[in-house]
């Protein structure tokens, strides 16, 4: 299996590269940045949480201090990326950290994060919103062949939004195609657009419950998603969510 993580990223970054030029503009100049398509292992892990794309901050000298790396070389550090004991994890994780502890799971254990795009950018805020979208969705096909190696999840969290324009299940509910589905369990929060929300989403050896949240895991620090799984945690164990 370590090789279909390799051939995947062998393929992603020969996609990123033929269409780069289309996004130059998204791109933070002197930052030299490498696609990432997963922290942590997805083939081992059961649970993941989702994002939208990497930050450009993420690619310091000192976290990142190699120009090029082979495909080898990327691999071991997008599986070791909670583990590596030289280079902490972004802090932008520690909110949904916060959220997995309340159910037992850690980045360090048991969850993989996966991005919509592995292509990472300014700050989503500054950017032309309808070109970050048009990227998003020329990149997701990267994100879904790297769920497909996720052959042992159990459950998912997901939170905050796409731009201003979608909440991040409004954006799945909307552009996720056959063979893949997104669909409402349950609300679980009193307001209409944006609730606190349980959905299935479903694909080739694939089918999981997902728990959305309005905030995202850095807004306020990850502490709203905190209290939500707090309040939840009893149905969440029950839906999937607990350690099995």
């Amino acid at each position: 299996m370590e090789n279909a993580r390799l051939d995947l990223l062998k393929a992603a970054a020969e996609g990123l590269n033929e269409t780069e030029a289309r996004f130059t503009s998204l791109l933070r100049t002197g930052v030299n940045t490498h696609p990432l398509l997963y922290f942590g292992d997805p083939i081992s892990a059961r649970f993941a949480t989702f994002g939208v794309n990497p930050s450009a901050a993420e690619f310091t000298p000192s976290r990142w201090p190699k120009s090029t790396m082979s495909n080898e070389e990327l691999d071991k550090r997008s599986v070791d990326y909670f583990k590596n004991p030289d280079v902490p994890p972004h802090p932008w994780f520690d909110g949904y950290e916060k959220a997995l502890k309340q159910l037992g799971h850690s980045y360090k254990t048991d969850t993989v994060h996966l991005d919509l795009s592995p292509r990472a950018t300014k700050s989503m805020g500054s950017v032309d919103r309808k070109q970050f979208l048009q990227m998003i969705e020329s990149d997701m096909k990267w994100f879904l062949q790297s769920l497909g190696l996720c052959r042992d999840l159990q459950a998912v969290i997901i939170s905050g939004s796409v731009t201003g324009k979608y909440y991040f299940d409004e954006f799945l509910l909307a552009k996720l195609t056959n063979p893949f589905g997104f669909k409402l369990r349950t609300q679980l929060g009193a307001q209409k657009r944006g609730a606190t929300a349980l959905y299935d989403i479903s694909g080739p050896n694939l089918n999981v419950p997902v728990l959305f949240c309005c905030k995202s895991p850095s807004g306020d620090k990850g502490v709203f998603l905190m209290n939500e799984v707090k309040r939840l945690r009893a149905e969440l164990l029950g839906a999937g969510f607990g350690a099995t």
